[in-house]
């Protein structure tokens, strides 16, 4: 996973250095979110992504999920994270170059776009925001998955 992603993050306050290592920390599967506070469609979106984490938390499940911005400065970029990140959630820097590495790694073609990964960085869903809305027991087929793939 460090290899994939590696190993330069801040924490949910925006400010503290992270690394994946902390990052995925007890996780079985991982989340890369592109999203920017210019965009309705991630203001509309980023709510439900931050309940289905919160309601994987009540279950015990950890879903870390790194946020790739598409914000165009750091200014935006941190009052955007700040107003929705948790404790599971880090972010690349402001500005990154591994964002637009990984955006066309994954072939992210708009935002919102959740992917997740399992914990040795194998693509596990694409297009993951899709399907969030469906609850809590999608993340049962994305481990169902990664375990075919192990």
């Amino acid at each position: 996973l460090q290899k994939l992603l590696g190993d330069k993050f801040v924490a949910s306050d925006g400010k503290t250095p992270t690394d994946v290592e902390t990052t995925a920390k007890d996780a079985d599967l991982i989340g890369i979110y592109w999203s920017a506070h210019w965009c309705g469609p991630c203001r509309g979106f980023t709510p439900k992504l931050v309940t289905f984490v919160e309601m994987l938390e009540e279950e015990g499940i950890n879903f870390p999920v790194i946020f790739a911005s598409g914000d165009k400065d750091q200014e935006s970029f941190a009052k955007y994270f700040g107003s929705f990140a948790g404790p599971q959630w880090s972010a690349f820097p402001q500005g990154d170059k591994r964002i637009t590495l990984l955006k066309k790694k994954y072939g992210v073609k708009g935002i919102p776009w959740l992917v997740v990964l399992d914990k040795q960085g194998n693509l596990i869903c694409n297009e993951a925001d899709a399907v969030v809305p469906k609850g809590p027991s999608v993340f049962n087929e994305w481990l169902k998955v990664a375990k075919a793939k192990a």
